[in-house]
């Protein structure tokens, strides 16, 4: 509330040097038109060219409006300091810390995330490695398991060879014993009945 009431104290004090300039401008000109006042009551030129010197520059310098000028830029200048600049100051360093929080919060967080992927790429390291020696692990273990695989299969294979061959030598021998006794009994009977014949 107290900055609306001192935004109405400006525009106040603006509005006064402005009309005080303004009718100290028409104080100067004033002159001017008791001039053409007199003209024409002489008789002299009237309406729009009446009593003006065509003459002089048109921008001509007129200290008092200057003087008035000034006086107004200066308090402008100075009310503007004091409840613009001021309020606009603050403002603007309010956002520039509020920038540089921001860009160091960035920096805090560009850091931190340097670092979770340093922290990641070194957990991902030792993973590797840890999946290496496991699969070279398994690679072993499979070979071992494979070689001692392939060494019962072997052994297996070696008894039921073995076994294979000790069954054809007793199948053998079972065949040849009752080959023999079969020869034994034909030629007994051959025998027999060459013998019985004569």
């Amino acid at each position: 509330m107290r900055r609306f009431s001192d935004i109405r104290l400006l525009a106040a004090a603006m509005l006064w040097l402005a009309s005080a300039g303004s009718a100290f401008a028409a104080a100067d000109v004033a002159p001017e038109l008791e001039d053409a006042d007199v003209a024409i009551a002489e008789g002299g030129p009237t309406g729009e060219h009446a009593g003006r010197d065509y003459n002089k520059p048109p921008l001509a310098f007129e200290p008092a409006l200057a003087i008035w000028s000034l006086v107004t830029f200066l308090v402008f200048v100075f009310v503007a300091r004091r409840f613009a600049w001021q309020p606009l100051i603050a403002g603007l360093d309010a956002r520039e810390a509020r920038i540089n929080r921001a860009l160091a919060d960035a920096e805090f967080a560009r850091q931190r995330a340097e670092q979770l992927l340093h922290e990641y790429q070194q957990r991902l390291a030792t993973t590797d490695e840890q999946v290496r020696g496991i699969v070279a692990a398994a690679r072993r273990e499979a070979e071992q398991s494979k070689n001692q695989i392939i060494a019962e299969a072997e052994a297996e294979a070696e008894q039921i060879r073995m076994r294979a061959i000790a069954d054809i030598e007793s199948a053998r021998e079972q065949a040849l014993g009752e080959l023999s006794g079969t020869i034994d009994r034909y030629a007994e009977s051959t025998t027999a009945r060459l013998l019985g014949r004569r």
